[in-house]
């Protein structure tokens, strides 16, 4: 059981989004488990030269049915958000096709950061409203 767990463990930190440079901008994200394994997953991803793609997202429970969903909800969010569409749109999309269909609990923040307007698009399925933080 320990081995499955650690094993665990390190495919939900691959979950986390790895730090990157977009258009003069630096995205960085820290994952730390409050247990062995958690629930909670996060992706930066770039759409073409103009948009840049956020989730971050979490499945209730921290064991390894909770990690084997956010692995799914995770791998269906990277696929839907390859397509060049607003948050609202995917985050639609993505709620009709999978969401309920494990029995647990889930939240969701979608962002899409337009490079050339400056502007930021944000979907929340029950996840806490974004913070926008400016340097002062």
């Amino acid at each position: 059981m320990e081995e499955e767990l650690a094993l665990a463990a390190r495919v939900q930190e691959s979950l986390a989004p790895e730090s990157l440079i977009w258009g003069g901008m630096r995205v960085e994200a820290h994952f730390h488990a409050v247990r062995t394994i958690g629930a909670d997953f996060g992706l930066a991803m770039p759409c073409g030269e103009d948009h840049l793609n956020s989730l971050i997202g979490d499945v209730s429970g921290h064991d390894i049915g909770s990690a084997l969903v956010a692995n799914r909800i995770y791998t269906a969010m990277v696929t839907q958000l390859r397509a060049p569409r607003r948050p609202a749109a995917t985050h639609e999309s993505f709620r009709h096709r999978e969401h309920g269909n494990f029995g647990l609990f889930s939240t969701a923040a979608l962002s899409r950061i337009d490079q050339g307007g400056r502007r930021m698009l944000f979907a929340g399925g029950r996840h806490p409203p974004a913070i926008l933080v400016t340097p002062s």
